[in-house]
């Protein structure tokens, strides 16, 4: 992505919202994204993995799925920047 700051913050934020776990952004994540979401918010699914970097500093795992992606990761708790 090479967008100025303020855009890149605003993609990152729309793409982890859709694979943070709800009550708790820390926590592991574990999620499905349907590709028509994507779609409809012009994501990609490498968008939400770097997001997942941003956000947690863990890497995402993305494997596809039928009509979309996967995304697993440790999460902000469990990797290196967690307590």
């Amino acid at each position: 992505m090479s967008f100025n700051d303020a855009t890149r913050a605003l993609v990152m934020k729309k793409a982890f919202d859709l694979v943070a776990p709800v009550n708790d952004w820390r926590a592991p994540i574990d999620a499905c994204v349907p590709n028509s979401e994507l779609h409809r918010l012009k994501l990609s699914a490498d968008d939400i993995a770097e997001a997942v970097g941003f956000y947690t500093a863990t890497s995402a795992k993305v494997s596809s799925v039928p009509g979309g992606w996967r995304f697993k990761a440790t999460g902000y708790r469990n990797g290196p920047a967690g307590p």
